[in-house]
């Protein structure tokens, strides 16, 4: 179910072969297992057999079919937040897995500005 936290994306990284990906994103506010306040953000990227086959073959286009990423920003106190970024993905080059690293690596430098800027943790 779809809600206010969670939304899907196609995201195209444009270069000689284009690198496209679909992808599950999810907001998670929750307080862990200790009890503390924690924001997680999870990607999620996925490809169906069925959804392969629909798509036209084209050499200049390569699709991710099994990534994903989860940053955590968890309380520590009333000024600090630690940050946990964990990814994985299955790619089919050196080159395909150096830009979605890239991709994801820019992900997280938005989220923590977000995170820092926008207050997404506040003291309560």
């Amino acid at each position: 179910q779809f809600d206010l936290n969670s939304h899907v994306l196609v995201t195209n990284i444009c270069g000689q072969v284009h690198f496209r990906y679909v992808h599950l994103d999810l907001r998670w506010p929750r307080e862990n297992e200790n009890g503390i306040r924690e924001v997680l953000y999870v990607a999620v990227v996925g490809d169906t057999e069925a959804n392969a086959q629909a798509r036209e073959s084209r050499t200049d286009v390569q699709w991710a079919r099994d990534s994903g990423y989860c940053i955590r920003f968890t309380e520590v106190n009333e000024t600090t937040i630690d940050v946990t970024y964990d990814r994985w993905s299955q790619s089919e080059s050196e080159n395909q897995a150096q830009e979605l690293f890239v991709d994801w690596a820019q992900v997280v430098c938005r989220w923590s500005q977000r995170a820092t800027s926008f207050k997404l943790i506040e003291s309560g």
